[in-house]
């Protein structure tokens, strides 16, 4: 089946600020190996419109061309404030591939038993710009433990589809200001090789994290 995007359930969160910006935006697709990305690296023109877009391979896992081709018209489409610090320059965003049957999926989990394998472990996201994290569980906490930060949260199980993950202790600066608040994370479902897809929202964003993660001990 040819691959499309659902025009009609994308979901594209466009933030800009005076002094910074952040794209963030979710695609619904036929053909997506559970949750892809698509890592870009786009220039922005003194005009404040992105004239420039190129994928970076080694940080993307999705391989349909005609979609990509549309991602990178969408961003060569977007115009920022006029005096947006990001004139004359260049960074990096990522385009997620959501596949649509988790468009409108819901879980119903069950009460977590003894050696429920999710419970305790080490981990790692399938997103290649997190994927150098490492991810360690325990029954209460998560270590998140980048190159050069690490987040730790409080995890509190309400079954074996979702959980809350309570900022704790943040290194990175612009988490800190977040200690105290939760994101809650739906598993929309479980592969076997120990992988799951989630879906995370939190009250002190506007937008929703879909995403995979496995476990690998």
């Amino acid at each position: 089946m040819k691959s499309k995007i659902i025009l009609a359930s994308i979901s594209i969160l466009l933030f800009i600020m005076s002094t910074n910006a952040q794209i963030q935006k979710n695609f619904f697709v036929d053909d997506a190996n559970g949750v892809d990305f698509v890592r870009f690296n786009v220039c922005v023109n003194d005009e404040a419109k992105i004239y420039k877009v190129e994928v970076i391979p080694d940080k993307t896992t999705y391989t349909n061309e005609t979609i990509i081709k549309q991602l990178k018209e969408y961003l060569l489409g977007i115009q920022f404030y006029p005096d947006s610090t990001l004139r004359n320059n260049c960074y990096e965003t990522t385009s997620t591939l959501v596949n649509s049957k988790y468009q409108d999926a819901t879980t119903k989990g069950q009460k977590i038993e003894k050696g429920f394998p999710f419970l305790k472990g080490d981990f790692r996201y399938k997103n290649p710009v997190y994927s150098i994290s490492k991810v360690k569980r325990k029954k209460h906490v998560q270590r998140e433990i980048g190159t050069h930060d690490k987040q730790i949260y409080t995890i509190e199980w309400l079954s074996t589809r979702e959980y809350t993950l309570i900022y704790k202790r943040m290194t990175r600066k612009q988490l800190k200001q977040h200690i105290g608040k939760s994101i809650n994370v739906e598993i929309l479902e479980v592969f076997p090789d120990s992988s799951y897809v989630y879906k995370s929202t939190g009250d002190h964003f506007d937008w929703t994290t879909y995403g995979v993660m496995k476990k690998i001990k």
